[in-house]
């Protein structure tokens, strides 16, 4: 499975061209493959969170950042700016985002696709964004 197939099973999931909310997926049961690559990030009021990072993440950076705030310490500075827009487009204009970066301390680039998700009540919060990195 790719990130295509992420987003056509996302895509697949829209009732009336809206994002499910978390609770709206099941990704162990219905996507296992990709349940490794995968991130899902909480929207706090002064910052993003890492709600779970799994595990061939875990390896690839080195780290378990799952509860972890995201920021300089966590990301560098530069890289920090770049990701916080690209989850500021995600999860307050709801559109999905397929870039190419580093992220610290892996040597090589990163294909990451950004999916938001939505809250129970349709507004963004629970559990949005939604990322597979590569």
């Amino acid at each position: 499975m790719s990130w295509s197939d992420l987003y056509r099973y996302w895509e697949a999931k829209f009732v009336n061209w809206r994002p499910r909310s978390r609770r709206d997926i099941d990704p162990p049961i219905e996507i296992p493959r990709l349940i490794g690559n995968l991130a899902l990030i909480d929207v706090e009021p002064a910052a993003y969170r890492y709600r779970l990072i799994g595990t061939k993440l875990v390896r690839a950076f080195r780290r378990d950042s799952t509860g972890q705030t995201i920021d300089k310490d966590l990301l560098g500075p530069t890289t920090l700016a770049t990701w916080l827009g690209i989850l500021d487009v995600v999860s307050k204009d709801r559109r999905p985002q397929l870039v190419t970066m580093k992220f610290p301390p892996a040597a090589a680039a990163t294909l990451a696709l950004a999916l938001p998700l939505v809250g129970r009540d349709g507004a963004n919060g629970e559990n949005s964004p939604w990322v597979l990195f590569r």
